[in-house]
């Protein structure tokens, strides 16, 4: 093997892993998940292709003087809703919604920002595990989303209502 041939080898080499590279950086930059750890999300139910960055995740309390929320587009938080909700117990319909619950109304949702489409919906009440997301199930929370969700609501009742 000539030495040109070993240059021409070493470089191919070195051009498929900078492609390599560039298409995963790509991939991160772009979408939330990859083509395939979105799989290990039981609630991103959409396609990979439509959880395109950025994404906000919103907290919203309806009280006396109408829809409070608050906003965030933390990317480590985003990731811990889905995956708490992934791990969250599904019921059966009705069950845990009817449950008596004394709290104000209660939504949390992920939008996709270029466009304003909401991947995410779940509403329940407040002090009230159940929750139910919008073309999946009803939803048992885990205590940590549900500590993460009363602490979201506590910041969103301090800001004026959206009417």
């Amino acid at each position: 093997m000539s030495k040109l041939t070993q240059k021409k080898n070493h470089f191919t080499i070195v051009a498929a892993l900078a492609a390599v590279a560039i298409g995963l950086l790509y991939f991160n930059q772009c979408f939330f998940f990859g083509p395939f750890s979105h799989k290990r999300y039981t609630v991103a139910h959409l396609p990979w292709t439509w959880y395109k960055n950025p994404l906000q995740l919103e907290y919203g309390v309806l009280d006396d003087e109408g829809w409070k929320f608050t906003k965030v587009t933390n990317k480590d938080e985003i990731m811990k809703v889905f995956a708490e909700l992934s791990r969250c117990t599904e019921i059966s319909v009705g069950e845990g919604l009817s449950q008596p619950g004394d709290g104000a109304p209660v939504w949390f949702g992920i939008r996709r920002l270029s466009d304003g489409l909401v991947l995410l919906s779940a509403e329940g009440l407040e002090n009230n595990p159940y929750f139910h997301v919008r073309d999946l199930a009803t939803l048992c929370l885990t205590p940590e989303l549900q500590s993460l969700i009363e602490a979201r609501l506590k910041q969103a009742r301090i800001l004026p209502p959206i009417n």
